[in-house]
């Protein structure tokens, strides 16, 4: 099994969440804008997966910035952008696979949400776009 993170946050994490998992492999925060690690980063993945490979596309949606996605219990003033996350999906869609992952989204609740249900509806844009093939 390999696990793969990308927009760690090392002041957001406990220490042992920081600490590299046997098969781990994270793409920090910090080097999200920096276009040569994320080739890397996705290069390495596209080494991993085979057809036969079970892919779990699993966001966490705390990861996300609170301005787009307020409803989840750790609000991220430091999150990833909405045009981050499409360009990461379509990074992995574009990489030599010919299966479909299983998209899991993870820490969104409408309790915290804002009346106009601003999270729900960008997590839904979200997946629209990704079962449209783009």
């Amino acid at each position: 099994m390999k696990l793969f993170q990308i927009g760690l946050h090392p002041c957001a994490n406990s220490l042992s969440t920081l600490e590299p998992l046997k098969g781990m492999s994270v793409l920090w925060s910090s080097e999200i804008r920096d276009e040569k690690k994320v080739k890397e980063f996705f290069k390495e993945i596209s080494r991993e997966v085979t057809p036969e490979t079970r892919v779990i596309f699993s966001l966490d949606a705390d990861a996300l910035a609170g301005e787009i996605v307020p409803g989840v219990s750790a609000v991220n003033g430091q999150g990833l952008s909405l045009e981050h996350l499409k360009k990461f999906w379509a990074e992995y869609r574009s990489l030599p696979f010919t299966h479909s992952p299983h998209l899991g989204i993870y820490e969104l609740n409408p309790v915290y949400d804002t009346l106009s249900a601003l999270s729900m509806r960008t997590m839904g844009s979200f997946i629209f776009e990704c079962l449209q093939g783009k």
